[in-house]
């Protein structure tokens, strides 16, 4: 298995940050986007390929573009920052240093894969004869919210099966820079509130939609409403928090990742003792 990873020369100071779409920053330099948390940017390849039993092999690539926090405050906090997102975002182990998630982490990616048979996969150079599937997955990891102590990242992630797309997600990851935590739902909300916010949701989505009755929705293709609740696949905006949802999660797979924004000011009843949310008021 070949392993590849190419850090971007120091010196090149182009830094574009697109908000929401996960298409993330471009640097090669600590940079900090909109607050003190400092950020920088590795690419990443690694392919492999194996036998399939009805003959002929699986050749498999994944590409990965990683913004990761690079400076904050001080040593401290940066090993702590550095941490969260290894744990939760690369989904390493406890035991795994923060150089090491970052560099295996393509190689974790084709892992998941799995193999058909107990034979080592070939080299590179091999992977191209008979070969009869071909997947890459695409995975861009960016910052797509950093002010009020808050900063997000969203893993966006596209696989392609002989080169058409067969699935796209996006999943976000919310960390709270003054304790050094996840951000989940019980530091948002009263857990008492959880079924009020979800008909929010219920009526933002239809009024995203314009329609006004569940049967509406029923007919643009969201068959499964009864999946609408309140997770934590969520990011943050300035005065809102938005839900995002996977294809097949709600609605057919033609209709995507469907996202229901909700104004922080809309859900100030709910709001738990210290709610995050309340920096954003």
């Amino acid at each position: 298995m070949n392993y590849y990873k190419s850090l971007i020369k120091f010196g090149l100071a182009l830094c574009v940050l697109f908000l929401v779409d996960c298409r993330g920053v471009g640097t090669n330099e600590a940079v900090m986007p909109n607050d003190s948390v400092a950020v920088n940017v590795t690419t990443l390849k690694d392919t492999t390929c194996f036998n399939l039993s009805q003959g002929g092999k699986c050749n498999i690539l994944a590409n990965a573009t990683i913004t990761y926090p690079d400076k904050f405050k001080d040593k401290i906090t940066t090993e702590k920052l550095q941490k969260l997102f290894a744990d939760f975002v690369l989904d390493a182990g406890d035991s795994v240093s923060f150089d090491s998630a970052i560099k295996n982490y393509a190689k974790m990616v084709i892992n998941q894969y799995g193999s058909e048979d107990s034979d080592a996969p070939y080299d590179d150079e091999d992977c191209d004869d008979e070969t009869v599937y071909r997947y890459n997955s695409d995975i861009n990891i960016s910052v797509v919210f950093n002010a009020d102590n808050i900063i997000t990242f969203c893993k966006e992630e596209t696989v392609k099966k002989n080169g058409e797309v067969t699935m796209q997600t996006h999943n976000y990851y919310n960390f709270d820079l003054d304790s050094m935590t996840l951000i989940d739902l019980p530091r948002l909300f009263k857990e008492e509130s959880y079924d009020d916010i979800t008909k929010l949701l219920k009526s933002n989505l239809m009024s995203q939609n314009h329609v006004k009755t569940e049967a509406e929705l029923n007919d643009l293709g969201y068959y499964n409403l009864d999946n609408l609740t309140l997770t934590n696949n969520f990011f943050f905006t300035k005065d809102k928090i938005v839900w995002s949802y996977e294809p097949n999660e709600l609605a057919i797979a033609s209709v995507g990742e469907p996202q229901i924004g909700l104004s922080v000011e809309s859900m100030q009843n709910y709001l738990c003792d210290n709610s995050v949310l309340l920096r954003l008021i």
